[in-house]
């Protein structure tokens, strides 16, 4: 019987009873496990916990029971588990996206699920392949950019699970979904496309207008070559007033520049120094300048470009260090780098300035705001069939003042012979940053030590 995922998420133990032949013993209940007592092939009945979980069926069973010698008891955790897959899939358009869905899947019915692990069906394996199935059929009659979340299974769905393994998707404590490069790309083609579009729009209204005023000018400079004398006298007098109201203008909108010159160099200022990404800020800014300029009159250009200067000016002082590291591994194997089955050992996952020895990894570039400030790295481990894990995941924070590699450690247990392997990833703020493998072959104790004998 092979239960190998079911096993390394701990979810069943087995406990063979051993009593006097005439009286037995008597079991009693366990909280958060189910207690599926078997004699052969039946089930002779269950102990379930006080307070049952709410995934699990509503018959309450006794919480003792009597067994004799030989029962076999398996004890089911009935607590959620948080299991990790990662993936990729062909959406309805074509595009191809990389997703890394976690769920926690509880066990529903205890009973069926012991007689699946008896057969050794592996309910756990099972329950992911039924998922992943599902979700490969809903994605791929989903186009690209429609996929943004993964919303819990149906009531239906669930029950379906639960009749064919005894389990339950508990809720989707998280997914990701990575862009497909491709599309990335065509979006902003399309984006620079509307931009060109938008660009050329306002070039044919701004000529329009002009032409319509040139066109008003010249009939208002012919209606006025006719007029007597006294209408070009009040005429004048007209000017000169438009005059003076335009020079007052002209001065507060000079005063108005100058004060959004100064907001603007302060909100940048104090975004950086607050150590808050300038992306935004940056954009904002442009974009109210922009409009600034739209609303100005062709005298006001110069002032424009002047106020456009300074705030140019202050873009230099913002900062972005970029820093050059290594995501390096290592895994301490016994001397002809071979691991024995049923013996733990452990495999560092560090982040460094430097490569040292005894390292396997690749380099990296990171743009960071302060040097002086830690920054949060993500080490998530992969392990093949025949391994057993105690963690998959774990945070790691980089001092970057720190010269010194600075690392985090998984410990794992062979628990078959053949070929092993290993994959960590490195990730920041969810980004993707470098993968690692490390592959070795396993061997029994028994073997090894006959081998060391005759050499």
């Amino acid at each position: 019987m092979y239960n190998q995922v079911t096993d390394r998420y701990r979810l069943v133990q087995m406990e063979i009873v051993k009593a006097l032949p005439v009286f037995g013993r008597t079991i009693s209940s366990v909280d958060n496990y189910s207690l599926e007592v078997f004699r052969g092939d039946m089930h002779l009945g269950s102990v379930g916990p006080r307070s049952p979980q709410p995934a699990s069926k509503t018959k309450r069973n006794p919480v003792r029971m009597k067994v004799a010698n030989g029962d076999v008891i398996y004890r089911v955790n009935i607590l959620p588990h948080s299991v990790p897959i990662v993936g990729s899939f062909t959406a309805l358009d074509n595009f191809v996206r990389i997703y890394d869905v976690t769920l926690d899947l509880v066990v529903s019915d205890p009973v069926l699920f012991v007689q699946g692990y008896r057969l050794g069906k592996d309910p756990v394996k099972l329950a992911i392949e039924v998922f992943t199935s599902a979700f490969q059929k809903y994605a791929a009659k989903t186009e690209h950019d429609k996929l943004k979340i993964l919303r819990p299974p149906d009531d239906t769905w669930n029950n379906s699970l639960s009749a064919d393994t005894g389990m339950k998707v508990a809720q989707i404590s998280q997914s990701t979904f990575r862009d497909d490069p491709v599309r990335l790309q065509m979006a902003a083609m399309q984006q620079d496309a509307g931009k060109d579009q938008l660009a050329i729009s306002i070039k044919a209204e701004n000529q329009r207008l002009e032409d319509n005023f040139q066109r008003i000018r010249d009939s208002n400079r012919r209606f006025h070559e006719r007029r007597e004398l006294e209408i070009q006298r009040k005429f004048e007098r007209e000017e000169e007033e438009r005059q003076h109201i335009f020079e007052l203008h002209y001065q507060l909108r000079n005063a108005a520049a100058q004060e959004l010159k100064e907001i603007l160099r302060e909100r940048i200022r104090d975004t950086y120094d607050k150590g808050r990404p300038i992306d935004e800020v940056a954009e904002e800014s442009l974009k109210l300048l922009v409009a600034f300029h739209a609303s100005l009159h062709k005298v006001m250009v110069s002032s424009y470009d002047w106020i456009e200067a300074e705030y140019r000016t202050i873009i230099p002082e913002l900062k972005n260090y970029q820093l050059s590291l290594f995501a390096l591994t290592r895994t301490t194997l016994e001397s002809d780098d071979r691991a024995l089955v049923g013996k733990t050992y452990s495999v560092q996952a560090c982040i460094s300035q430097n490569k040292p020895e005894n390292f396997k990894g690749e380099p990296f570039d990171l743009s960071i705001g302060h040097v002086d400030r830690p920054i949060s790295f993500d080490v998530l481990l992969h392990v093949s069939e025949n391994i057993l894990a105690n963690e998959w995941f774990l945070p790691l924070l980089y001092n970057p003042v720190d010269p010194e590699p600075q690392l985090v450690e998984f410990t794992f247990k062979v628990v078959a012979t053949g070929h092993c392997s290993l994959g960590i990833d490195f990730y920041h703020e969810r980004r993707w940053l470098r993968t690692t493998r490390l592959e070795f072959d396993t061997v029994e104790q028994s073997q090894f030590i006959s081998v060391s004998s005759e050499v």
